[in-house]
């Protein structure tokens, strides 16, 4: 982890992700209200999509969830973006 990497990755969370998780990331961004279910709220660290028997996502699980989107919810694909910005 670099400032550098750091700074793109919040960027973008801001741009892309804040909407609905919220600036925090517990889920009570500004249009949270309109979605069922709610957006996962990251400072719970409770993950749907993993691969662990403990329920603790890998760097790949997570990728994977970004890429691919949330089946049954409203989060969608974020495949269209650079792989870079996935990581």
């Amino acid at each position: 982890m670099t400032p550098a990497l750091f700074e793109t990755g919040r960027q973008l969370y801001a741009k892309q992700c804040a909407t609905c998780h919220g600036v925090t990331g517990a889920g009570d961004g500004p249009a949270a209200y309109l979605l069922y279910p709610k957006p996962r709220d990251f400072t719970t660290g409770t993950f749907a999509l993993v691969s662990t028997w403990d329920r603790v996502p890998t760097d790949e699980d997570l990728f994977r969830t970004i890429s691919r989107g949330m089946p049954g919810s409203a989060m969608p694909s974020w495949g269209h973006l650079p792989v870079d910005d996935r990581w």
